[in-house]
């Protein structure tokens, strides 16, 4: 059937735009309202778009030369296809032009669905040089073929009427209410933290679904459970890192049309690919926030998502909510070719700066977070918050914008019915910058703005490493600060940005080297770390977060999509200093691992090891400069079979870099590195807080207590005790956090309480309690969990 603009349902949806513009004297009000009707949406069975594009009037582009573009395939289509030639029905129609934007309603649009392709759209208009240009529509809840493709027009509506956790929002004891009557998520008792593409071997949304649902088999038949299964059980929300369309390959194009620009056949063929998205998820593009990243979908549908969503929402004994990772501070460079030139307010270290004091794109942003929480999603992390500023004219110079994250924190998503606001958990590390940053941070700033608002706690900062000998002592100060402070702080000192940053220390610093004989195993010791676990999960205040890398000891890193320039050198180069931390010299020789650069004559691990180092260090010396950096590393002796480097051979060596490194953190890979007497006391811990939700309050100042002991004498001894409010039940606590090992009776620290008082509740492997009147020796990284009943 063919598509037709309605030109009068059009004129009343921009008599609905006009009475809004006039009626709300706030402009960012005005533009929040108008905010809800653009993108593409159904309503009475016909399809409305609305696109703001303010450069089309500056541009004087005139009306005639604007058009809608939609294609529908009229071939058989397949979804799981990576690359096919597909047949398309393309139809150019008119769109009405009303000041900054773009408004039309069309009948007979097809939405699409699991099962079928609906509609692809963008609009297309000719430049005043003559060259037909694309806008994209940024609030898109399907991008199939990839930021740079027509977007689909989707059946949502359909598709939350028959998600499969329907009763999940009808049941109220699944949420809670506050003074006011807002339905909110409750706060997870603990969290785990995973990357899609590395968390199972599919890589997608499809495998963790089928993860999921084989360990809710085991646990409804009680079935025996594997290593592996634990690190995924007795978790009550799952966080997964940015899951948004990045940053795409320049080489690999996604849309290729058999005809040019200007034909007018109205059946084309095109070569689509599914997108590779190669990335550790924080090069998000803004535009298609709303949308999957089509590469985290074995189907390419949305669907995929909603039923993973589902799969968590009804698993036994108690629903497993999602939290999703939200990049609002900045956008890949590869955003200006895609978004409007309105969105975008210069550079910063991590991207290109939004302009967040541009109504239109406040409003939208908080659209596109609305529309992604409209899945079905409970909770959202939102990206380095503190970097979200605006500029204040009158001190001329950025503020802190406490305003757009006041409403982010007022937010309602609306999924089957049930209106309720998400759990919001921010990383603020505010007040930012200057050389006294770790010291001066306090990790308050959004909660003390927002009640029900989370932050991300002291240790949870890429500025922990571990892995240095002298960590846990240094850092005892910000341990009893999340006992004392943490009841709204995600804790736990290992997740996406702690293990990168302690594989980027020099290893002849303040290392650790009780933790391993090699620099492998010590950062996985480092963070893998049972004493560490025990105070996280079963002491201190908050909401505990673990990283699945860290619990599967499995190597994690940045890793990058393969970028067609000579950047991927620069990225490559900086990121270097990480190869000894993450490659051992057995793993590097296994069949395996890093084919891409033994194929490049990177044979050993000696020679490669070398490449990487020089390759960082004389990358720092020419500030990463490609060129330079050839010559450089070409003026010593070569690297590499006696071959010299050029910048192709170069490029070619950072691109296998990135893709094998890509590889080599499949946590699947590194399964036989879990030992299940771990993971099943790991599982113990995160029950034992289940059963104590009180464990998440601070400590009371009056009655508890944490410190460490001192002198030292070589060790860090953590120790303290805390009851719950109701003065029913007592812990306590002595944990040998690094060092050499200690013997202490633990009566004699633990609140002068009898000996016989105390039973044992928790204890690391091998770690042997008769009584707290007896000496106890605790080596690095054991400890003892105590309890007495106070009844």
């Amino acid at each position: 059937m063919t598509v037709r603009l309605l030109a009068e349902s059009t004129h009343s949806l921009i008599h609905w735009v006009h009475n809004t513009l006039s009626a709300h004297g706030s402009s960012q009000l005005t533009a929040e309202v108008v905010a809800l009707r653009l993108g593409a949406q159904q309503a009475n069975q016909h399809a409305v778009l609305g696109f703001w594009a303010p450069e089309l009037a500056q541009q004087q582009i005139l009306n005639d030369d604007i058009q809608l573009e939609l294609f529908n395939a009229h071939t058989p289509f397949s979804f799981n296809t990576r690359q096919q030639l597909v047949s398309f029905h393309r139809q150019r129609l008119p769109i009405v032009r009303d000041g900054d934007y773009l408004w039309g309603v069309y009948e007979n649009m097809i939405a699409g669905t699991g099962a079928r392709l609906g509609h692809l759209y963008w609009i297309r208009y000719r430049n005043q040089q003559g060259e037909w240009q694309y806008l994209h529509d940024p609030l898109a809840y399907s991008r199939p073929f990839g930021s740079h493709a027509p977007a689909e027009f989707y059946d949502r509506q359909t598709l939350d009427r028959t998600r499969a956790d329907a009763d999940y929002f009808s049941h109220a004891a699944y949420w809670q209410q506050d003074t006011h009557q807002h339905t909110y998520t409750p706060t997870p008792s603990a969290i785990l933290q995973l990357h899609i593409p590395t968390a199972t071997p599919q890589g997608s949304f499809a495998g963790l679904t089928r993860l999921y649902q084989s360990l809710a088999d085991k646990v409804q038949q009680n079935a025996s459970l594997s290593a592996t299964d634990y690190n995924f059980l007795a978790y009550d929300a799952l966080q997964v890192l940015p899951i948004e369309l990045v940053a795409e390959s320049e080489t690999e194009q996604c849309w290729q049309l058999d005809s040019n620009e200007d034909s007018e056949q109205t059946s084309v063929v095109v070569n689509v690919r599914r997108p590779y998205m190669q990335n550790w998820g924080y090069d998000t593009l803004i535009s298609g926030t709303a949308a999957i990243n089509p590469s985290l979908l074995d189907s390419a549908r949305p669907d995929e998502f909603v039923d993973f969503i589902a799969t968590l929402h009804n698993f036994p004994q108690r629903p497993i909510r999602l939290i999703l990772d939200i990049v609002l501070n900045h956008a890949h460079p590869q955003a200006q070719q895609i978004l409007s030139p309105a969105w975008l307010a210069g550079n910063t270290p991590y991207g290109i700066a939004l302009n967040m004091q541009q109504p239109m794109v406040r409003a939208l942003l908080l659209e596109l977070v609305r529309r992604k929480l409209n899945w079905g999603v409970d909770g959202l992390r939102i990206d380095a918050s503190q970097d979200i500023r605006c500029w204040d004219s009158e001190q001329q110079q950025y503020q802190y914008d406490d305003a757009f994250l006041q409403a982010l924190g007022e937010l309602r998503a609306e999924v089957c019915g049930q209106r309720y606001r998400p759990w919001l958990v921010f990383e603020d590390g505010r007040p930012t910058g200057g050389k006294d940053w770790p010291l001066t941070a306090h990790y308050q700033a959004v909660t003390q703005q927002q009640a029900n608002a989370f932050q991300w706690g002291a240790l949870s900062f890429a500025m922990n490493a571990a892995t240095e000998s002298t960590f846990w002592l240094d850092k005892a100060w910000r341990v009893q600060e999340i006992a004392q402070h943490g009841d709204h702080w995600v804790n736990g000192f290992g997740n996406h940005d702690t293990l990168r940053r302690a594989a980027q220390q020099p290893h002849t610093a303040n290392t650790n080297w009780r933790l391993g004989q090699d620099l492998p195993t010590l950062l996985r010791n480092a963070y893998d770390h049972p004493a560490a676990m025990l105070l996280t999960h079963a002491f201190l205040a908050g909401v505990p977060q673990d990283f699945l890398a860290v619990t599967s000891r499995a190597p994690w890193s940045f890793f990058r999509l393969l970028e067609s320039d000579d950047s991927v050198i620069s990225l490559a180069a900086s990121e270097a200093v990480a190869f000894p931390w993450l490659v051992s010299a057995e793993c590097y020789t296994h069949s395996r691992f890093f084919s891409r650069l033994k194929a490049l004559g990177c044979i050993d691990y000696p020679s490669t090891q070398r490449l990487m180092q020089q390759l960082h260090q004389f990358g720092s010396v020419v500030d990463y400069q490609p060129e330079a950096l050839v010559s450089l590393l070409n003026a010593n002796p070569p690297l590499l079979q006696d071959t010299p480097l050029d910048l192709p051979r170069l490029r070619q060596l950072a691109q296998a870099w990135f893709a094998d490194l890509h590889d080599y953190c499949q946590i699947a890979a590194h399964w036989d590195q879990v030992s299940l007497i771990r993971t099943q006391f790991y599982y113990q811990l995160r029950q034992f807080r289940r059963h104590r939700p009180w464990l998440q309050h601070n400590l009371m100042s009056d009655q508890d207590q944490l410190a460490y002991y001192q002198p030292s004498a070589g060790s860090t001894l953590y120790y303290g005790w805390r009851q719950n409010p109701q003065h029913t039940e007592q812990l306590g606590l002595l944990a040998n956090m690094a060092g050499e090992p200690i013997t202490i009776t633990p009566a004699q620290l633990l609140a002068q309480v009898p000996a016989t008082a105390w039973q044992l509740a928790l204890a690391t492997t091998g770690l042997s309690f008769n009584s707290a009147d007896e000496p106890l020796t605790l080596n690095n990284a054991q400890a003892v969990l105590l309890r007495r009943n106070l009844t």
